[in-house]
């Protein structure tokens, strides 16, 4: 550094000079005495400084209450629609109601044309619970 540049730095910045401070704010009391408007004599208590929200603190209190009910509103909504924690799906189940003169011998033929009617004739009792092959007009069979 040169001599020139050692005392312009020295102007800007003389030795022991400090840069400004910030004041501090002053400290009030949570509860003041004032004089009722109206009644000489009589005091009350008032509140202290009031809390005020920034636009952002404003934006992240909006933020944190939509979140807290959307939360709520999932685990809600899991529980209302009968949700499982092992994601087991309900099997829709087809019916029909047998017609006079029908067999199981024909409803699996109609049910499955391409397979053995004597498997498909065993899944529909095994799925009923029926006792036998035989069935009653108008019963609902359920299909598998």
């Amino acid at each position: 550094m040169n001599a020139g540049t050692l005392e312009a730095a020295r102007l800007r910045h003389p030795a022991g000079s400090r840069l400004p401070q910030r004041a501090a704010a002053p400290v009030r009391p949570a509860l003041r005495l004032v004089q009722a408007p109206g009644e000489p004599g009589a005091a009350v208590a008032q509140s202290g400084p009031q809390v005020r929200l920034t636009r952002r603190g404003r934006g992240v209190l909006f933020g944190g209450l939509l979140g807290a009910m959307f939360v709520a509103g999932l685990a809600s909504g899991a529980h209302a629609l009968g949700a499982d924690s092992r994601g087991v799906v309900p099997v829709v189940r087809h019916t029909m109601v047998v017609q006079p003169g029908q067999t199981l011998w024909q409803i699996a033929r109609a049910l499955d044309p391409g397979a053995d009617p004597r498997d498909t004739v065993q899944r529909i009792v095994d799925a009923n619970a029926l006792r036998g092959a035989e069935i009653e007009a108008g019963r609902t069979l359920v299909l598998p």
